[in-house]
């Protein structure tokens, strides 16, 4: 064999090795990246998720319509001389 067809076949074997290297390499890059997208994907819909529902809640909690009308059944009660106008819907702790 001459000496210089040996040396265009390794040069493939290198590149073919270099390329499979170069591909494992990006794929286990590829799958962290998607991994992390991922994790980031699920903490940003939970968090969104989250503020939504303590929103909701918070404007319930808070509505005006049913503050004033508790307001109006404690003053009611107070004018009554029933004890919960004073105190709400929980009566005072005894002591």
């Amino acid at each position: 064999m001459e000496p210089g067809v040996l040396a265009p076949m390794t040069q493939v074997i290198a590149a073919a090795i270099s390329v499979a290297i170069l591909l494992a390499a990006v794929g286990a890059v590829l799958w962290a990246m998607l991994a992390a997208a991922a994790v980031w994907g699920v903490f940003w819909l939970s968090r969104r998720l989250w503020l939504e529902y303590r929103a909701r809640t918070d404007a319930r909690v808070h509505d005006p319509a049913e503050l004033l009308a508790c307001a109006e059944i404690q003053l009611r009660w107070s004018m009554s001389g029933d004890p919960r106008g004073t105190f709400g819907r929980y009566p005072a702790a005894a002591v």
